[in-house]
């Protein structure tokens, strides 16, 4: 018995636990939702006012019941006669001179936009309920009774009150309507809605009817069924035009008022547009399809509003506007992005209009040169510069050409016109250009690549065939092979620190840089090659600059390639590495370029660089380039520290490498640079130390010469082989010393 009872109490317990639990959760419920509500009715002050104020009328009409034939009914009508008719005559007031202030401040306005806007539903709807309000106070205070005078004045007050705030929103709405920024983003809008609903009805058309049967399309994902009904109702298209013909039309307005800001935002409004055009067609953008004859033909939009921007910016250029022009060049720039945009990332064909945009905008650069002004050259070559970046940066190289023509025609001019601040701007978005060709994986790049170059180069010789040299000597060296902190060579080498700092993590994207900076040396070579020449020839300042970019390039290389990168590539490192010192040291054999070489210790990369690739094909072909560097220094410089090393460099690598023909290279040099025993002197103490590491003095370092990889090879790995060879050289010098 006790255990039943005990049995029936746990059971009551678990009951009492569960229904405890069921209402705590309830309650959290409730109380989760009372603060949701709280949480939305704060958040929507609209509906909370409109509560308040249907409340407030509730409890007033209760209220004013008390007041019932307290309140005279004949003062009572004569009240509402007289507010009724003063509403009606304000009424009429405020109607006529909104109209008037809108027609006057919108008669600069095309036909179509003035109507738009004179005649505004809301206006002309907020003006009518004031009317309908303003009538019925006079209209029902024929009919007032004396049991219901308290609510007729309650009425009567809250419909004065209601007047008040319609005549303040079609204020509201008459300054929104006047305000330029407020016309354009209402032209967008209503563009934008209306493309939204056209959408929306097109997708439940397609979503009842079958799918039609289309044969022979080059494109797969082609939504066919969209294509058909947006072809069957066009209106979509002139609402499209018509909005980019007022824009147009207002921006004209504007800058004829010289109110630039109104004018670049309402221009700029045309991008939107055609944004949310393309949103709404989806894929329905297709080169080639049985249904098109030619792309113009399908897509009306898109040849207005070129035709449109380029007849702007042929009246900014008559006008001799270069504000105007500016916009004109910034609308053309994002246009192009964006339909890019849409084709790179989504998949639309928009190649044929990426093209004509293109074409639009370099005849406009091409059509405002002649105005031979400088701010106009400069807002060209940066609007130009950003659209060549904005496409290689989704990896787009097929309209880089006509971009690098513009480019390359107002570089050259500012050159004959001896125009420092336009070559600078132009030669700096030559430095962008080239950065992300680096960059680039693309097979298409190798191409731009040499167009660029080209253009580098022609900008290059014309500088340097200049009769006169002055200031605008930085122009062209600043822009491109400057220094400064948004440089070529700065922001590779901020690139190339962040990779190496964990190059196990950044694989794919050190091998990426390694190769575009090989791919620029290889095809840039004859370019820089010649441009060295001729500054050599004429003793002028790029030399240098020209240099330091390389050497930029060449520190990346040897600093990124290591083990783990691939075979070839490394191969390709080195041949790149070695053609590029090879002639330097032809070209110009100054001590600038040797002490630069020195500095990175290419001696010691190029040694380890050549332990990673383990060729034998350009042994002596390495040698002699490292011996004539050692030796040039020797002779230059009195650098017996670099020569010592390169003797030291070329004997490891033809013993490494079972070469017999070091000897032979080291007699013919010293012949070649006799007569330097100075030099020869004191190489031989340094010789002979490396030559006695690894095995008397291992610990024993001289304080003047650095540390290096060379010296650590000495002091670890060396052979009675490498000891014979670096004896041969020590006994070479030490003759043609004696013989002198």
């Amino acid at each position: 018995m006790t255990l039943l009872i005990l049995r029936c109490k746990d059971f009551f317990d678990s009951k009492k636990k569960g229904v405890v639990r069921l209402a705590r959760l309830e309650k959290a419920r409730a109380i989760s939702f009372f603060y949701s509500l709280r949480n939305y009715t704060l958040k929507q002050k609209g509906v909370l006012l409109v509560l308040m104020s249907l409340i407030a009328f509730k409890v007033s009409v209760e209220a004013s019941s008390l007041l019932n034939g307290e309140i005279s009914v004949e003062q009572l009508k004569a009240i509402s006669l007289t507010i009724g008719g003063g509403l009606l005559g304000f009424t009429a007031i405020v109607f006529s001179l909104l109209l008037f202030s809108l027609q006057a401040n919108l008669q600069r306005l095309r036909y179509l936009d003035f109507y738009r806007f004179s005649a505004d539903k809301q206006i002309l709807g907020y003006l009518l309920f004031c009317l309908i309000i303003s009538l019925s106070i006079i209209v029902t205070s024929l009919f007032i009774v004396d049991g219901y005078s308290g609510q007729y004045a309650t009425l009567m007050l809250w419909a004065v009150v209601l007047f008040i705030f319609l005549l303040f929103f079609s204020y509201k709405r008459s300054i929104q309507l006047i305000n330029p920024i407020e016309q354009v983003e209402l032209i967008a809008s209503e563009v934008s809605s209306n493309l939204g609903r056209w959408g929306k009805a097109i997708e439940r058309k397609i979503r009842t009817e079958d799918p039609p049967t289309i044969e022979s399309l080059t494109n797969k994902n082609f939504n066919s069924q969209r294509w058909e009904l947006c072809k069957s109702n066009p209106m979509h298209q002139q609402s499209v035009i018509n909005s980019i013909d007022s824009l147009c039309a207002m921006t004209k307005v504007y800058t004829e008022l010289n109110d630039y800001i109104v004018a670049r935002n309402t221009l700029k409004k045309v991008v939107y547009i055609i944004d949310k055009y393309i949103q709404f067609r989806q894929n329905t953008f297709i080169e080639g399809s049985p249904y098109m004859r030619t792309s113009i033909e399908s897509e009306p939009v898109f040849d207005h509003v070129l035709s449109k921007i380029a007849y702007s910016a042929s009246e900014a250029i008559k006008a001799n506007d270069k504000e105007w022009v500016d916009i004109c060049f910034d609308v053309y720039s994002q246009l192009a992005q964006v339909l890019n945009f849409y084709n790179v990332q989504h998949g639309y064909r928009l190649g044929q209009q990426i093209d004509y945009a293109i074409h639009y905008f370099t005849s406009s650069v091409k059509d405002s040169i002649h105005l031979k002004n400088n701010d106009v050259m400069i807002n060209a070559s940066s609007a130009v510069g950003r659209l060549a970046t904005g496409l290689l940066e989704t990896a787009s190289h097929d309209n880089i050409q006509p971009l690098d023509e513009s480019l390359r025609l107002l570089g050259s001019l500012s050159i004959a016109n001896g125009d420092i601040t336009v070559i600078n701007d132009v030669m700096r978005r030559y430095g962008d250009i080239v950065f992300l060709l680096i960059l680039n994986e693309d097979s298409k790049v190798e191409t731009a690549i040499q167009s660029i170059s080209k253009s580098i180069h022609s900008l290059g010789r014309l500088y340097l065939n200049q009769e006169k040299m002055t200031s605008f000597d930085l122009g062209i060296v600043n822009g491109f092979y400057g220094f400064g902190e948004n440089s070529l060579s700065d922001r590779l080498a901020k690139q190339a620190s962040i990779l190496s700092s964990e190059p196990d993590k950044y694989r794919s994207l050190v091998t990426s840089l390694i190769k575009g900076i090989c791919l620029w040396l290889k095809l840039t070579f004859n370019d820089r090659g010649e441009l060295y020449k001729l500054d050599q020839k004429k003793n002028l300042v790029l030399f240098h600059y020209l240099y330091s970019l390389s050497e930029t390039m060449l520190k990346i290389l040897l600093e990124l390639t290591d083990e783990k990168t691939d075979c070839q590539l490394r191969y390709d490192v080195y041949e790149v590495v070695n053609r590029e010192i090879i002639a330097l040291c032809e070209i110009r054999e100054d001590k600038e370029v040797l002490r630069r070489i020195d500095t990175y210790g290419f001696m010691s990369s190029l040694f380890n660089l050549h332990h990673l690739i383990d060729s034998s094909d350009t042994i002596s072909f390495l040698v002699d380039n490292i011996l004539k560097v050692g030796f040039n220094a020797a002779s230059i410089n009195c650098d017996h520290g670099l020569l010592a090393k390169s003797i030291c460099a070329s004997a490891i690598i033809s013993v490494n490498n079972e070469s017999s023909q070091y000897r032979g290279l080291i007699d013919k040099k010293i012949n070649e640079f006799s007569g330097n025993h100075k030099v020869f002197t004191n190489a031989l103490t340094r010789l002979e130390y490396l030559g006695m590491l690894g095995r008397f003095e291992k610990e024993r370092r001289i304080n003047s010469y650095s540390h290096c990889a060379i010296e650590t090879f000495c002091n670890n790995h060396l052979t009675n082989e490498l000891r014979e060879e670096i004896k041969y050289s020590i006994e070479a010098i030490k003759l043609n010393i004696n013989d002198k």
